[in-house]
């Protein structure tokens, strides 16, 4: 249509890429490394993520990636996956500088001055002869909540299940009524939500769909006061605990395309004909 003297509308048809690490994405890993310690490394994506709102307004990338850190003696990487076993390993939101008054302080969550909410997902694979296992959210130097497979078995079926435990094994753990079968790969879906002091736990729910839509399968009271600004990924026994594809972000929707290419996103523009367009984008 060309141009004319009365406002006419233009439809701009813009194919949009939601890019990992735009906007929402924390960080993502897949343990791409060489096969050996996973301490030091810096791989994946992201983790230099500002979630403050006391330090100015803006939230997001800030080019500072942590690193991985050894637990427990320190966890591997063997061929392209994270393996434990009586070790682990961990990693903050944002770095590389550790603890308070550094950059991690910059990517806590919490309910005060600062984004509230992350999710994290993460496949876990556990091997026989694995006891506990999974992923332990981190206030700084203080873990509060552990998310996977406890040690201690579910007192109504009576073997180990899912769960979302206090950190250290204090009080009574919330079970999913799931068991971990040996060799099976279960997507854990974490949810954290510091302002309304509830953890959620999903495992393998359907990330095609609505956060809502999905059933949760085991909820816990998050401890008041804490924020989460790191992971630790951790086992005991004498069997391996084998985690990967981890992504962590602050909504739902960038859990399911992290991982995989852009998609591209069809969207519509009204503008002035021979007016300049500007389009901000975000996913």
């Amino acid at each position: 249509m060309p141009p004319s003297r009365t406002q006419g509308i233009l439809a701009l048809v813009l194919s949009i890429c939601q890019l990992p690490l735009f906007g929402a994405l924390v960080g993502v890993d897949q343990f791409a490394y060489p096969d050996g310690a996973i301490e030091g490394q810096v791989g994946g994506a992201g983790f230099d993520f500002d979630a403050r709102l006391d330090n100015g307004p803006y939230t997001g990338a800030t080019g500072s990636s942590s690193d991985w850190d050894g637990v427990w003696g320190g966890a591997t990487v063997v061929s392209g996956s994270l393996r434990t076993q009586a070790t682990g390993a961990r990693r903050e939101f944002n770095g590389p500088g550790e603890g308070a008054a550094s950059d991690e302080q910059a990517g806590v969550f919490e309910s005060a001055n600062a984004l509230s909410v992350v999710y994290v997902s993460v496949d876990i694979t556990r091997q026989a002869g694995a006891t506990w296992g999974g992923v332990s959210a981190a206030d700084l130097g203080s873990d509060s909540l552990f998310f996977g497979v406890p040690g201690t078995p579910s007192p109504v079926s009576g073997v180990r299940e899912f769960a979302i435990e206090t950190a250290g094994g204090s009080g009574t753990p919330s079970y999913s009524g799931r068991a971990p079968i040996v060799g099976e790969t279960v997507r854990m879906v974490i949810k954290i939500d510091t302002a309304t002091e509830l953890a959620t736990l999903f495992l393998d729910p359907d990330l095609s769909q609505t956060e809502i839509s999905n059933t949760a399968d085991a909820t816990h009271p998050w401890p008041s006061g804490f924020g989460v600004g790191a992971l630790i990924l951790a086992s005991g026994g004498t069997g391996d605990c084998i985690f990967d594809n981890l992504v962590v972000a602050t909504v739902w929707e960038d859990l399911e395309n992290a991982l995989g290419p852009p998609i591209p996103v069809n969207d519509t523009i009204p503008a002035h004909p021979g007016s300049p367009v500007r389009a901000q984008v975000v996913d």
